[in-house]
């Protein structure tokens, strides 16, 4: 369902327990998103982002983050990548806050438990809105 083609983002999970990681990135695998990628702390999805900017290669990302984070969280993680990739959707899942300044920081918010079609709807709508202000925006 999800081929992966040199247009498709590749999704970049950030989240500090590695079980978490590989489960998320396996189930997505599983689900037809090839291009899964796994950062450990948000300093090295950056570090990551800068290197392929450097390089020319265009960023058809699409980040999954989890809100609490060994170092930066996933708020500050939210804001840096607006800042510097502004093309770059993010995805923030958390159990712990509500208010405005989660909601307005990610693209899209997906409240824990996170169950699986839940992820890959929020994944697929991102996108979807992505190309439809790309599409705008050129208009």
């Amino acid at each position: 369902m999800h081929n992966n083609t040199h247009d498709s983002p590749i999704l970049c999970i950030v989240d500090g327990n590695k079980q978490v990681r590989d489960s998320v990135g396996k189930s997505l695998s599983h689900r037809g998103f090839s291009d899964v990628e796994a950062y450990s702390t948000a300093e090295d999805l950056i570090e990551y982002l800068e290197c392929k900017k450097q390089m020319g290669t265009e960023l058809n990302c699409i980040v999954l983050t989890e809100y609490v984070l060994q170092g930066m969280n996933g708020i500050k993680l939210c804001k840096k990548i607006k800042d510097k990739f502004p093309s770059i959707c993010v995805i923030l899942f958390t159990g712990y806050y509500t208010d405005s300044t989660v909601t307005n920081s990610a693209d899209h918010v997906i409240f824990k438990p996170v169950e699986l079609p839940d992820l890959e709807e929020a994944i697929i709508s991102t996108y979807v809105d992505k190309i439809v202000s790309g599409i705008e925006r050129a208009c």
